[in-house]
């Protein structure tokens, strides 16, 4: 796991810019660093590391790299990585799982190595099979590849936007790439600001990462499964950019028993455990008491030789409190030849470091969980683990969401199917136990009265529409099937990703998710809705397919509160007087998007129980926090 930066210019720009990049994002790769900067394609490549060069040194097309060793640990591992030939050039992030197999197959065709990297087999493959070769890495990455043959510069993502890769079209003509938005301070020319319609999709519906677009005006993504070929420039000076998809996620429906589904998928889930165990360093777990890291952590059991040193794992813990999940963690601890370690988070200590986190995410995010979050990994790093598995994309494709079952029954009375209907809601019931009353009230949508248009918000001043997103995402009142296809592309998956890359690399540590092996997400969303959620149950393909692997006490947990903090109680009750202080910062930082009076009404009510506790006392906190750490100025 590494950080990246790159850039193509018409005018050339100094070496110490390129350093700065790096050096902004030295947590992700603490290990080495390099350099590569060309004046012209067709020159000789200048590699270099910081303090050689004595004096800064123009460049137009450049190349920094930092490295966490992860496969192959020496030397030969260094980045920037070029080609025996001087065609190819590469800096990269991330890891291909099967490179081993690749390497055997590249080898069968003649190619030579001199490392165990994947990267090394990364520039193989390219060579061999030019951008088909990305069909065949099973993994995340994201990587500029410099071609000094074809002039150009390919910028790629993977399938599901696991590892990050931004880029900026730069004021002197030229397009920049980085691992993390952050890095983009360190060019003289690049100054934030804030993307107006994004903020507001932030602040009313507590979304981001759901576009191309970032909450900094003229910042995108690389998109998932996404590659930009940028070339020279043309006759005014401009590189010539291209976007692409390499990767569509495939859309069909395949007739199979719940039996076949189950065995598929728990061949396929275990398949992509063993091979995210694969690395050169120690491999430990997050584990919260859910079905999602249950299995994992049971099955890195079920794959670890018993003579080898019992693999740690990693629990947020949160004494006396009812989101505490401790007695099911401890549950996985007592079945499985493990080490567990409890995670303390304080909610004194979020506010403290709030500014750095938000510097470290990049953007605003959405609770006190990725501070929890943040907390684990850096338990993790302490007790000397460096990479860690995580349960990330597991909700989204076997419907493990309430907003599944209510947009199931949703769709159901929307389409007139009324026996169905009232079926399910019997068997909702019953899974729940929720009176018909509760369960009606469950049902609505979440009042979009004032949520599409809060009267504490000024949009004029920020600069965006009011906009129903979840409408307009296509998520509200479809199929099963449906909703899980949205929910892996656009809705919730890409924000996950973002704060587990942000959190676990600025502790360093690569994190690994083996529910987005593309082969078991593939199948599972190719498998009927009702297998994966029927009669009120969530994530059943799962839960059958975890049966004898996972406690059964687990498999049948109706209350999984997801990855959650005692929010309300750390705002409300411990810390109300902090939050309102941090809210009027919010406020003075917002020059006057977020309106005084309605706003601090709005806090009040949510502060006082007057209004049922939601996340957007904390958004307004955090946004206030991030325009302050990165000097934005609306």
């Amino acid at each position: 796991m590494c950080g990246i930066a790159a850039w193509l210019e018409a005018s050339p720009r100094s070496s110490d810019q390129l350093v700065r990049m790096m050096e902004l994002v030295d947590h992700r790769g603490p290990d080495d660093e390099g350099f590569l900067s060309l004046d012209e394609f067709e020159g000789s490549p200048l590699r270099w590391k910081q303090g050689s060069l004595s004096s800064s040194v123009e460049m137009r097309i450049a190349l920094g790299h930092r490295r966490l060793s992860i496969i192959d640990l020496s030397h030969a591992g260094h980045q920037p990585m070029s080609h025996p030939t001087g065609k190819l050039h590469l800096v990269y992030n991330g890891e291909i799982y099967n490179h081993p197999e690749l390497r055997q197959e590249l080898e069968g065709k003649g190619h030579a190595f001199r490392s165990k990297t994947d990267t090394e087999v990364l520039l193989a493959a390219w060579m061999e099979w030019g951008e088909d070769c990305l069909k065949r890495f099973n993994g995340m990455f994201a990587f500029v590849l410099l071609d000094t043959e074809e002039q150009c510069i390919y910028a790629v993502r993977d399938r599901f936007g696991i590892k990050p890769l931004y880029y900026y079209q730069t004021s002197t003509g030229g397009i920049a790439f980085a691992s993390e938005i952050k890095q983009f301070t360190a060019l003289n020319d690049w100054v934030p600001n804030l993307n107006g319609q994004r903020c507001y999709d932030y602040l009313a519906w507590a979304l981001t990462d759901h576009t191309d677009e970032t909450c900094f005006e003229g910042v995108n993504q690389v998109p998932p499964g996404g590659m930009i070929r940028t070339s020279a420039p043309n006759a005014r000076g401009e590189p010539r950019l291209t976007v692409e998809k390499w990767y569509k996620l495939p859309d069909r429906i395949i007739g199979i028993s719940l039996k076949n589904s189950v065995k598929e998928t728990q061949r396929l889930l275990a398949d992509s455990v063993r091979l995210r165990l694969r690395s050169d360093v120690t491999v430990g777990s997050c584990l919260s008491g859910g079905i999602d890291s249950s299995s994992i952590v049971c099955l890195i059991d079920q794959l670890t030789d018993n003579t080898a040193t019992p693999p740690k794992t990693f629990t947020a813990s949160f004494p006396g409190d009812p989101k505490d999940e401790s007695q099911w963690s401890d549950l996985v601890s007592q079945n499985t030849r493990t080490t567990p370690v409890q995670v303390l988070p304080k909610s004194n200590e979020i506010l403290m470091n709030l500014s750095e986190l938000v510097w470290m995410q990049d953007e605003p995010f959405g609770s006190t969980s990725i501070y929890a979050q943040s907390e684990v990994f850096r338990s993790a790093k302490a007790n000397d683990v460096t990479v860690m598995l995580d349960g990330q994309g597991a909700d989204e494709q076997f419907a493990g969401y309430d907003t599944f079952v209510k947009n199931h029954l949703r769709y159901l009375r929307a389409k007139g199917r009324t026996s169905e209907l009232r079926e399910e809601i019997k068997a909702v019931r019953a899974w729940r136990g929720s009176s018909f009353r509760s369960l009606a009230d469950w049902l609505k949508s979440p009042s979009m009265e004032g949520r599409e248009k809060p009267d504490w918000l000024n949009f004029r001043k920020l600069g965006a529409n009011p906009d129903d997103l979840f409408e307009s995402l296509g998520t509200r009142d479809c199929t099963t099937e449906s909703l899980a296809r949205a929910m892996i592309r656009k809705r919730n998956l890409q924000m996950l990703l973002h704060w587990e890359d942000r959190n676990s690399m600025a502790h360093s540590i690569e994190a690994r998710v083996p529910f987005l092996d593309h082969r078991l997400v593939e199948y599972v969303l190719s498998t009927p809705g009702e297998h994966r959620l029927t009669g009120g149950t969530t994530k059943k393909l799962l839960r059958d397919a975890m049966k004898g692997i996972v406690p059964d006490p687990i498999l049948n947990r109706r209350d999984k509160l997801g990855f959650a903090t005692p929010e309300e109680s750390w705002i409300r009750r411990q810390e109300p007087k902090a939050f309102e202080q941090l809210v009027d910062q919010a406020i003075e930082a917002s020059n006057g998007i977020l309106a005084p009076n309605e706003t601090r009404t709005e806090v009040r009510a949510l502060l006082s129980g007057e209004k049922k506790f939601t996340f957007q006392l904390w958004r307004f906190a955090c946004f206030g926090a991030w325009l302050n750490r990165f000097s934005l100025s609306p």
